[in-house]
């Protein structure tokens, strides 16, 4: 018997069992697909959010700081690749500037990293195919994309294949559907036997 069955072996179910596999569980790590990460995580665009982009009240904001925050221990223990981009965002004109301004203020309050107001200069020097029209902006250099094949066959294999230390019995079954199961991707040996 386990004590944690995790549905889906895409980047969070991977993490998931990757975190729990701390604890004296016995976990199973479920998933439909024939492989890690065919599903959802396949699709996903790969973008680690810098976090000036929510309320800072909000759930999303706390977890894309988290999450960004996460990528470079993940990164250096599970080896996939991966760099800081940065990203721009690009204002036109004085009224552009404000919102700018409150992107900027916003990620202050949610804990963005290193995130920065620039001028026409900075802009032009950090994304030198940007219009010569533009005034300023902001810069959140912790911001990153992920190629999305390395996203989905590096990282979620990753913790997917390695969320059980020795000697804590764990499983990652083939096909889970609708109570059926098909002959497993991998398998360790059951907790009961």
């Amino acid at each position: 018997m386990y004590d944690v069955a995790i549905i889906g072996a895409g980047v969070t179910g991977a993490a998931i069992a990757r975190r729990l596999s701390r604890y004296r569980l016995h976990i199973a790590l479920l998933e439909r697909c024939v492989d890690v990460s065919f599903g959802v995580s396949k699709a996903n665009s790969g973008i680690i959010h810098a976090g000036f982009h929510h309320a800072p009240t909000s759930l999303k904001a706390r977890l894309e700081i988290e999450g960004n925050r996460a990528f470079d221990g993940l990164h250096a223990e599970l080896g996939f690749p991966f760099r800081r981009a940065g990203i721009v965002v690009a204002a036109f004109s004085v009224e552009e500037m404000k919102t700018v301004d409150h992107l900027y203020a916003q990620g202050l309050e949610n804990g963005a990293r290193d995130i920065e107001i620039v001028g026409r200069e900075r802009l032009l020097a950090l994304e030198p195919a940007l219009s010569r029209d533009v005034v300023g902006g902001l810069f959140a250099p912790s911001w990153s994309r992920i190629d999305s094949s390395s996203l989905w066959s590096s990282p979620p294999l990753s913790m997917a294949c390695g969320f059980s230390p020795p000697g804590r019995p764990s499983a990652l079954t083939g096909r889970a559907m609708r109570g059926r199961s098909s002959p497993p991707l991998a398998k360790s040996s059951p907790p009961d036997g």
